[in-house]
Protein backbone atom coordinates (compact mmCIF):
# COMPACT_ATOMS: atom_id res chain seq x y z
CA UNK A 1 0.00 0.00 0.00
CA UNK A 2 1.65 3.45 -1.46
CA UNK A 3 2.51 5.80 1.71
CA UNK A 4 1.08 9.17 2.15
CA UNK A 5 4.31 10.73 0.27
CA UNK A 6 3.99 8.55 -2.55
CA UNK A 7 0.37 9.37 -2.95
CA UNK A 8 1.21 13.07 -3.07
CA UNK A 9 4.39 12.55 -5.03
CA UNK A 10 2.10 11.06 -7.70
CA UNK A 11 -0.68 13.56 -7.23
CA UNK A 12 2.04 16.39 -8.47
CA UNK A 13 3.37 14.30 -11.44
CA UNK A 14 -0.30 14.26 -12.33
CA UNK A 15 -0.88 17.89 -11.78
CA UNK A 16 2.61 18.70 -13.64
CA UNK A 17 2.02 16.20 -16.57
CA UNK A 18 -1.98 17.95 -17.24
CA UNK A 19 -0.29 21.47 -16.68
CA UNK A 20 2.07 20.53 -19.48
CA UNK A 21 -0.79 19.41 -21.42
CA UNK A 22 -2.50 22.47 -21.23
CA UNK A 23 0.28 24.65 -21.44
CA UNK A 24 1.34 22.42 -25.15
CA UNK A 25 -2.60 22.93 -26.11
CA UNK A 26 -2.10 26.57 -25.42
CA UNK A 27 0.99 27.46 -27.29
CA UNK A 28 -0.29 24.94 -30.12
CA UNK A 29 -3.54 27.39 -30.52
CA UNK A 30 -1.29 30.63 -30.49
CA UNK A 31 0.68 29.60 -33.09
CA UNK A 32 -2.37 27.86 -35.39
CA UNK A 33 -4.07 31.84 -34.77
CA UNK A 34 -0.98 33.51 -35.53
CA UNK A 35 -0.02 34.97 -32.02
CA UNK A 36 3.12 33.68 -31.81
CA UNK A 37 5.62 31.58 -34.23
CA UNK A 38 5.27 33.02 -37.81
CA UNK A 39 2.48 35.03 -37.35
CA UNK A 40 1.76 38.34 -38.97
CA UNK A 41 3.41 41.61 -37.41
CA UNK A 42 3.67 45.29 -38.67
CA UNK A 43 7.23 45.81 -40.39
CA UNK A 44 9.34 48.88 -39.72
CA UNK A 45 9.88 48.64 -43.49
CA UNK A 46 8.56 46.79 -46.17
CA UNK A 47 10.03 44.41 -48.64
CA UNK A 48 10.72 46.53 -52.07
CA UNK A 49 11.64 45.74 -55.79
CA UNK A 50 13.42 47.82 -57.57
CA UNK A 51 13.15 47.52 -61.56
CA UNK A 52 15.67 49.27 -63.72
CA UNK A 53 15.67 49.83 -67.64
CA UNK A 54 18.81 49.63 -70.07
CA UNK A 55 20.25 52.90 -70.50
CA UNK A 56 20.00 52.11 -74.38
CA UNK A 57 16.67 50.73 -76.05
CA UNK A 58 17.68 49.49 -79.42
CA UNK A 59 15.15 48.14 -81.12
CA UNK A 60 15.52 44.60 -82.57
CA UNK A 61 18.40 44.31 -79.75
CA UNK A 62 18.49 42.21 -76.67
CA UNK A 63 19.49 44.61 -73.73
CA UNK A 64 20.07 44.48 -69.96
CA UNK A 65 17.59 44.45 -67.46
CA UNK A 66 18.09 44.93 -63.60
CA UNK A 67 15.96 43.55 -61.16
CA UNK A 68 16.88 44.58 -57.15
CA UNK A 69 15.14 43.27 -54.32
CA UNK A 70 15.46 44.75 -51.21
CA UNK A 71 14.24 43.13 -48.02
CA UNK A 72 14.16 45.55 -45.01
CA UNK A 73 11.71 43.68 -43.04
CA UNK A 74 12.99 42.29 -39.86
CA UNK A 75 12.73 38.65 -40.89
CA UNK A 76 14.22 36.42 -43.72
CA UNK A 77 12.33 35.68 -46.69
CA UNK A 78 11.88 33.10 -49.08
CA UNK A 79 11.29 34.81 -51.96
CA UNK A 80 10.27 34.08 -56.00
CA UNK A 81 9.12 36.68 -58.47
CA UNK A 82 7.76 36.73 -61.46
CA UNK A 83 8.99 38.85 -64.23
CA UNK A 84 6.78 39.75 -67.34
CA UNK A 85 6.89 41.22 -70.73
CA UNK A 86 4.41 43.14 -72.83
CA UNK A 87 6.07 44.01 -75.92
CA UNK A 88 9.64 42.80 -74.39
CA UNK A 89 10.78 39.11 -74.89
CA UNK A 90 12.83 38.22 -71.37
CA UNK A 91 15.19 35.93 -71.23
CA UNK A 92 18.27 34.99 -68.92
CA UNK A 93 21.96 36.54 -69.17
CA UNK A 94 23.57 33.89 -68.26
CA UNK A 95 22.47 30.63 -69.58
CA UNK A 96 23.88 28.73 -66.55
CA UNK A 97 22.08 30.42 -63.80
CA UNK A 98 19.57 27.54 -62.39
CA UNK A 99 17.85 30.50 -60.28
CA UNK A 100 16.22 31.62 -63.92
CA UNK A 101 13.50 29.74 -65.12
CA UNK A 102 10.93 30.05 -68.21
CA UNK A 103 7.35 30.96 -67.49
CA UNK A 104 4.80 29.30 -69.89
CA UNK A 105 1.22 30.97 -71.08
CA UNK A 106 -0.73 28.95 -69.03
CA UNK A 107 0.90 29.92 -65.75
CA UNK A 108 1.12 34.03 -66.62
CA UNK A 109 -2.28 33.92 -67.52
CA UNK A 110 -3.22 32.31 -64.19
CA UNK A 111 -1.44 34.54 -62.17
CA UNK A 112 -1.57 37.73 -64.18
CA UNK A 113 -3.83 38.29 -66.70
CA UNK A 114 -4.30 37.44 -70.90
CA UNK A 115 -2.27 40.80 -71.26
CA UNK A 116 1.09 39.29 -70.19
CA UNK A 117 0.62 35.95 -71.70
CA UNK A 118 1.79 36.71 -75.46
CA UNK A 119 5.41 36.04 -74.70
CA UNK A 120 7.00 33.89 -72.19
CA UNK A 121 8.31 35.25 -68.68
CA UNK A 122 10.54 34.48 -65.99
CA UNK A 123 10.68 32.96 -62.95
CA UNK A 124 13.58 33.84 -60.20
CA UNK A 125 13.95 31.75 -57.41
CA UNK A 126 15.66 34.23 -55.63
CA UNK A 127 15.88 31.94 -52.20
CA UNK A 128 15.89 32.99 -48.91
CA UNK A 129 16.85 37.10 -48.82
CA UNK A 130 18.00 37.87 -45.30
CA UNK A 131 16.61 40.81 -42.78
CA UNK A 132 18.37 44.19 -44.09
CA UNK A 133 19.97 42.29 -47.13
CA UNK A 134 19.04 42.73 -50.55
CA UNK A 135 19.56 40.60 -53.99
CA UNK A 136 20.23 42.13 -57.70
CA UNK A 137 19.40 39.93 -61.13
CA UNK A 138 20.66 40.68 -64.38
CA UNK A 139 18.27 39.55 -67.28
CA UNK A 140 17.88 40.07 -70.92
CA UNK A 141 15.09 41.99 -72.32
CA UNK A 142 14.52 42.20 -76.31
CA UNK A 143 11.95 44.93 -77.67
CA UNK A 144 9.22 43.52 -80.46
CA UNK A 145 7.85 46.56 -80.78
CA UNK A 146 7.04 48.74 -84.11
CA UNK A 147 7.84 52.43 -83.79
CA UNK A 148 4.82 54.11 -81.78
CA UNK A 149 4.02 50.93 -80.02
CA UNK A 150 4.43 50.77 -76.40
CA UNK A 151 5.62 47.73 -74.35
CA UNK A 152 6.08 47.29 -70.34
CA UNK A 153 7.89 44.84 -68.18
CA UNK A 154 7.17 44.21 -64.64
CA UNK A 155 8.14 41.79 -61.46
CA UNK A 156 6.01 41.21 -58.81
CA UNK A 157 7.71 39.56 -55.87
CA UNK A 158 6.25 36.72 -53.59
CA UNK A 159 7.11 35.16 -50.40
CA UNK A 160 7.22 30.98 -50.44
CA UNK A 161 5.23 29.81 -47.19
CA UNK A 162 4.76 26.44 -46.10
CA UNK A 163 1.48 25.72 -44.89
CA UNK A 164 -0.61 22.90 -42.93
CA UNK A 165 -2.43 22.30 -40.46
CA UNK A 166 -2.69 20.59 -36.90
CA UNK A 167 -3.76 16.58 -36.52
CA UNK A 168 -3.52 13.76 -34.81
CA UNK A 169 -3.14 13.43 -31.18
CA UNK A 170 -3.25 16.45 -29.35
CA UNK A 171 -2.70 18.12 -32.17
CA UNK A 172 1.14 17.62 -32.69
CA UNK A 173 1.30 16.31 -35.64
CA UNK A 174 1.06 18.75 -39.56
CA UNK A 175 -0.97 17.80 -42.29
CA UNK A 176 -1.50 18.77 -45.75
CA UNK A 177 1.63 20.28 -46.24
CA UNK A 178 2.06 22.87 -48.85
CA UNK A 179 4.29 25.63 -50.29
CA UNK A 180 1.71 28.55 -51.13
CA UNK A 181 2.81 31.79 -52.69
CA UNK A 182 1.97 35.13 -51.15
CA UNK A 183 2.32 38.56 -52.64
CA UNK A 184 5.06 40.97 -50.70
CA UNK A 185 6.10 43.69 -52.84
CA UNK A 186 3.77 46.12 -54.91
CA UNK A 187 4.44 45.24 -59.05
CA UNK A 188 7.29 47.43 -60.24
CA UNK A 189 6.79 48.38 -64.21
CA UNK A 190 8.56 50.24 -67.03
CA UNK A 191 6.56 51.34 -70.26
CA UNK A 192 9.08 51.45 -72.91
CA UNK A 193 7.99 52.65 -76.81
CA UNK A 194 9.37 51.46 -79.99
CA UNK A 195 11.38 54.29 -81.22
CA UNK A 196 11.49 55.66 -84.91
CA UNK A 197 15.13 55.53 -84.75
CA UNK A 198 17.36 53.16 -83.48
CA UNK A 199 20.35 54.51 -80.77
CA UNK A 200 22.51 52.36 -82.48
CA UNK A 201 24.34 54.94 -84.93
CA UNK A 202 25.94 52.52 -86.58
CA UNK A 203 23.23 50.60 -87.72
CA UNK A 204 20.64 51.50 -90.72
CA UNK A 205 17.31 49.51 -90.59
CA UNK A 206 15.58 48.54 -93.50
CA UNK A 207 11.78 47.45 -94.36
CA UNK A 208 11.59 44.88 -97.41
CA UNK A 209 11.66 46.38 -101.08
CA UNK A 210 12.70 50.23 -101.35
CA UNK A 211 13.60 52.03 -98.19
CA UNK A 212 14.15 56.25 -98.75
CA UNK A 213 17.27 56.64 -96.85
CA UNK A 214 20.20 58.53 -96.76
CA UNK A 215 23.88 57.48 -95.48
CA UNK A 216 24.94 60.46 -93.05
CA UNK A 217 28.71 59.68 -93.52
CA UNK A 218 31.45 60.54 -95.87
CA UNK A 219 32.91 57.93 -97.65
CA UNK A 220 35.44 57.30 -100.65
CA UNK A 221 35.31 54.53 -102.91
CA UNK A 222 35.89 51.83 -100.94
CA UNK A 223 33.90 52.48 -97.96
CA UNK A 224 30.78 52.45 -100.23
CA UNK A 225 32.14 49.25 -101.99
CA UNK A 226 32.55 47.70 -98.59
CA UNK A 227 28.92 49.29 -97.71
CA UNK A 228 27.02 47.92 -100.46
CA UNK A 229 29.05 44.34 -100.34
CA UNK A 230 26.40 43.48 -97.38
CA UNK A 231 23.81 43.20 -100.10
CA UNK A 232 23.35 40.42 -102.66
CA UNK A 233 22.44 42.67 -105.37
CA UNK A 234 22.93 45.88 -104.55
CA UNK A 235 20.68 48.70 -105.33
CA UNK A 236 20.16 52.58 -104.81
CA UNK A 237 18.42 54.56 -107.11
CA UNK A 238 19.03 58.91 -106.29
CA UNK A 239 17.68 61.38 -108.72
CA UNK A 240 20.18 63.25 -110.10
CA UNK A 241 18.89 67.15 -109.67
CA UNK A 242 20.69 68.49 -112.64
CA UNK A 243 19.62 66.42 -115.27
CA UNK A 244 16.60 65.02 -113.45
CA UNK A 245 17.16 61.14 -114.40
CA UNK A 246 17.53 58.30 -111.79
CA UNK A 247 21.20 56.71 -111.41
CA UNK A 248 22.11 54.08 -109.73
CA UNK A 249 24.76 54.96 -106.88
CA UNK A 250 25.50 51.12 -106.41
CA UNK A 251 27.33 50.65 -109.43
CA UNK A 252 30.68 51.01 -109.12
CA UNK A 253 31.41 54.23 -111.53
CA UNK A 254 28.90 56.05 -109.10
CA UNK A 255 30.42 55.24 -106.11
CA UNK A 256 31.76 58.73 -105.27
CA UNK A 257 28.38 60.33 -105.47
CA UNK A 258 27.25 59.10 -102.23
CA UNK A 259 27.70 61.62 -99.95
CA UNK A 260 26.06 63.22 -96.63
CA UNK A 261 22.43 65.12 -97.17
CA UNK A 262 22.08 62.82 -100.42
CA UNK A 263 18.54 60.34 -100.69
CA UNK A 264 18.48 57.12 -102.71
CA UNK A 265 16.05 54.32 -103.02
CA UNK A 266 18.20 51.41 -101.25
CA UNK A 267 16.71 48.37 -102.12
CA UNK A 268 16.44 45.60 -99.84
CA UNK A 269 14.92 41.90 -100.82
CA UNK A 270 13.86 40.77 -97.09
CA UNK A 271 14.46 43.67 -94.66
CA UNK A 272 17.20 44.21 -91.87
CA UNK A 273 19.71 46.09 -90.05
CA UNK A 274 22.95 46.83 -92.64
CA UNK A 275 26.16 48.52 -90.90
CA UNK A 276 26.79 51.85 -91.98
CA UNK A 277 30.28 52.58 -93.33
CA UNK A 278 32.96 53.46 -91.47
CA UNK A 279 33.81 56.95 -92.64
CA UNK A 280 34.02 59.96 -91.19
CA UNK A 281 30.50 61.83 -89.47
CA UNK A 282 29.18 65.11 -90.45
CA UNK A 283 30.06 67.52 -87.89
CA UNK A 284 27.37 68.75 -85.30
CA UNK A 285 29.52 72.10 -84.37
CA UNK A 286 29.51 73.58 -87.70
CA UNK A 287 27.11 74.33 -90.53
CA UNK A 288 26.39 72.00 -92.86
CA UNK A 289 25.58 73.44 -96.79
CA UNK A 290 23.29 71.32 -99.41
CA UNK A 291 23.13 72.39 -102.51
CA UNK A 292 19.98 72.29 -104.33
CA UNK A 293 18.83 72.23 -107.79
CA UNK A 294 15.59 74.21 -109.47
CA UNK A 295 13.04 71.29 -109.75
CA UNK A 296 13.02 68.00 -107.50
CA UNK A 297 16.18 67.25 -105.44
CA UNK A 298 16.51 63.87 -103.18
CA UNK A 299 17.96 64.96 -100.13
CA UNK A 300 18.27 63.61 -96.93
CA UNK A 301 19.03 64.36 -93.11
CA UNK A 302 22.94 64.73 -93.23
CA UNK A 303 23.43 63.75 -89.20
CA UNK A 304 23.43 60.85 -87.68
CA UNK A 305 20.91 62.31 -85.18
CA UNK A 306 17.05 63.10 -85.47
CA UNK A 307 16.55 66.84 -86.55
CA UNK A 308 13.80 69.45 -86.20
CA UNK A 309 13.18 70.76 -89.83
CA UNK A 310 13.25 74.10 -87.74
CA UNK A 311 11.84 76.97 -89.89
CA UNK A 312 13.95 79.72 -88.22
CA UNK A 313 16.85 78.03 -87.68
CA UNK A 314 17.64 76.12 -90.91
CA UNK A 315 18.59 78.78 -93.13
CA UNK A 316 18.23 79.02 -97.21
CA UNK A 317 20.73 80.55 -99.20
CA UNK A 318 19.84 82.23 -102.73
CA UNK A 319 22.06 82.97 -105.66
CA UNK A 320 23.07 86.95 -105.03
CA UNK A 321 23.69 85.57 -101.30
CA UNK A 322 20.50 86.62 -100.02
CA UNK A 323 19.61 84.57 -96.67
CA UNK A 324 15.99 83.63 -95.56
CA UNK A 325 15.09 81.15 -93.00
CA UNK A 326 13.33 78.15 -94.55
CA UNK A 327 9.63 78.83 -93.38
CA UNK A 328 10.47 82.05 -95.15
CA UNK A 329 11.34 80.48 -98.41
CA UNK A 330 8.12 77.94 -98.05
CA UNK A 331 5.69 81.56 -97.58
CA UNK A 332 7.73 82.48 -100.74
CA UNK A 333 7.29 79.10 -102.79
CA UNK A 334 10.79 78.78 -103.16
CA UNK A 335 10.19 75.83 -101.49
CA UNK A 336 6.78 74.61 -103.53
CA UNK A 337 6.58 70.88 -101.30
CA UNK A 338 8.62 68.37 -99.10
CA UNK A 339 7.80 64.80 -99.31
CA UNK A 340 8.87 61.41 -97.14
CA UNK A 341 7.55 58.62 -96.74
CA UNK A 342 5.10 57.15 -94.72
CA UNK A 343 4.39 53.95 -92.97
CA UNK A 344 6.69 51.15 -91.67
CA UNK A 345 7.37 48.88 -94.91
CA UNK A 346 9.82 49.52 -98.14
CA UNK A 347 8.18 50.64 -101.26
CA UNK A 348 7.56 48.14 -103.90
CA UNK A 349 8.88 50.31 -106.76
CA UNK A 350 10.13 53.80 -107.09
CA UNK A 351 7.74 54.74 -109.34
CA UNK A 352 4.72 54.89 -106.84
CA UNK A 353 5.48 55.04 -103.19
CA UNK A 354 3.11 56.33 -100.65
CA UNK A 355 4.20 59.90 -100.03
CA UNK A 356 3.21 61.99 -97.19
CA UNK A 357 3.70 65.85 -97.19
CA UNK A 358 6.50 67.31 -94.73
CA UNK A 359 5.29 70.18 -92.85
CA UNK A 360 7.77 72.42 -91.72
CA UNK A 361 8.90 71.78 -87.61
CA UNK A 362 8.56 68.10 -88.47
CA UNK A 363 11.27 65.40 -87.05
CA UNK A 364 13.15 63.77 -89.16
CA UNK A 365 14.61 60.71 -88.20
CA UNK A 366 18.67 59.92 -88.43
CA UNK A 367 19.35 58.15 -92.21
CA UNK A 368 15.82 59.43 -93.67
CA UNK A 369 15.44 60.32 -97.01
CA UNK A 370 12.91 63.78 -98.52
CA UNK A 371 12.19 64.90 -101.56
CA UNK A 372 12.07 68.59 -102.09
CA UNK A 373 11.08 70.70 -104.97
CA UNK A 374 12.41 74.16 -105.81
CA UNK A 375 11.96 77.49 -108.53
CA UNK A 376 15.43 78.49 -108.31
CA UNK A 377 18.55 77.17 -107.26
CA UNK A 378 19.09 77.21 -103.49
CA UNK A 379 21.01 76.08 -100.81
CA UNK A 380 20.29 74.46 -97.09
CA UNK A 381 22.09 75.71 -94.13
CA UNK A 382 21.80 73.19 -91.21
CA UNK A 383 23.29 74.56 -87.94
CA UNK A 384 24.02 71.20 -86.37
CA UNK A 385 22.58 70.53 -82.98
CA UNK A 386 21.01 73.66 -82.80
CA UNK A 387 18.56 71.66 -84.70
CA UNK A 388 18.62 68.23 -82.64
CA UNK A 389 15.48 66.72 -81.70
CA UNK A 390 15.60 67.13 -77.52
CA UNK A 391 15.77 63.93 -77.16
CA UNK A 392 19.14 63.60 -78.38
CA UNK A 393 20.56 65.74 -76.38
CA UNK A 394 20.06 64.26 -73.18
CA UNK A 395 22.44 61.34 -72.04
CA UNK A 396 21.50 57.87 -71.46
CA UNK A 397 21.39 58.48 -67.54
CA UNK A 398 18.49 60.45 -67.75
CA UNK A 399 16.91 58.87 -70.19
CA UNK A 400 16.91 55.82 -67.47
CA UNK A 401 15.31 58.63 -64.53
CA UNK A 402 12.47 59.59 -67.19
CA UNK A 403 11.37 56.16 -67.28
CA UNK A 404 11.67 55.33 -63.62
CA UNK A 405 9.75 58.54 -63.36
CA UNK A 406 6.94 57.55 -65.38
CA UNK A 407 6.57 54.03 -64.05
CA UNK A 408 6.43 55.98 -60.37
CA UNK A 409 3.90 58.49 -61.08
CA UNK A 410 2.03 55.96 -63.10
CA UNK A 411 2.01 58.40 -66.34
CA UNK A 412 1.70 57.56 -69.87
CA UNK A 413 4.61 57.24 -72.53
CA UNK A 414 4.60 61.07 -73.04
CA UNK A 415 5.07 61.91 -68.80
CA UNK A 416 0.99 63.20 -68.71
CA UNK A 417 -1.92 61.55 -66.47
CA UNK A 418 -3.03 58.72 -68.90
CA UNK A 419 -6.47 60.06 -68.38
CA UNK A 420 -6.09 63.08 -69.80
CA UNK A 421 -5.41 61.36 -73.22
CA UNK A 422 -7.32 58.32 -72.83
CA UNK A 423 -8.23 56.82 -76.04
CA UNK A 424 -5.59 58.40 -77.93
CA UNK A 425 -1.64 57.61 -78.80
CA UNK A 426 0.32 60.35 -76.84
CA UNK A 427 2.82 60.06 -79.41
CA UNK A 428 1.04 61.27 -82.36
CA UNK A 429 1.32 65.17 -83.24
CA UNK A 430 -1.66 66.12 -84.55
CA UNK A 431 0.35 69.40 -86.35
CA UNK A 432 2.69 67.64 -88.37
CA UNK A 433 1.54 64.46 -88.47
CA UNK A 434 4.17 62.13 -87.05
CA UNK A 435 4.55 59.73 -84.11
CA UNK A 436 7.04 61.18 -82.09
CA UNK A 437 10.21 59.58 -80.35
CA UNK A 438 9.15 58.88 -76.44
CA UNK A 439 11.98 61.05 -75.20
CA UNK A 440 11.06 63.90 -77.51
CA UNK A 441 7.57 64.11 -76.52
CA UNK A 442 8.52 63.73 -72.50
CA UNK A 443 10.88 66.64 -73.15
CA UNK A 444 8.29 68.68 -75.42
CA UNK A 445 5.69 68.29 -72.59
CA UNK A 446 7.58 68.70 -69.49
CA UNK A 447 10.76 71.23 -70.19
CA UNK A 448 10.96 71.89 -66.30
CA UNK A 449 12.36 68.18 -66.13
CA UNK A 450 10.54 66.81 -62.94
CA UNK A 451 12.51 63.69 -62.98
CA UNK A 452 15.57 65.57 -62.06
CA UNK A 453 13.93 66.77 -58.57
Amino acid sequence: MATKKERLLATVAVLITSLAVVVVLALLLLETFGVIGGGSKKEEQPFTLELTAPEKLEKGQSSIWRVVAENSTNNDINVVVDILGKGVVTSKLNENDNSLNQLNQQEITGAHGETWAQVPGLVWQAGIIKKKEKKTLDFLGLPAIMAGQEGAVKVVAYEKKQTSRRCGFLWVKKCDIAIRKAEIASVSEVAIIGSPSSENRNLMTLYKGYNLVSVPIRVNSNLVARFFSQFLRPVAWHLDSATQTWINLAESAKYEQMAPGKGMWLYHPDGGDVLLPEGEAVSVERNFELALSSGWNQIGNPYQYRIKLDGDKILVKRGAGENITLAGAVEQGLISRILGVAGTKGSDTVADPSYIEIVVGRFVPAGAGLFINTTEPLTLVFPGKMIFAPGELISATEKVRILNWINSERLDVCGNTQSSLLGNNPLHNTVTGETLDQFDCVLLNHQERPWNN
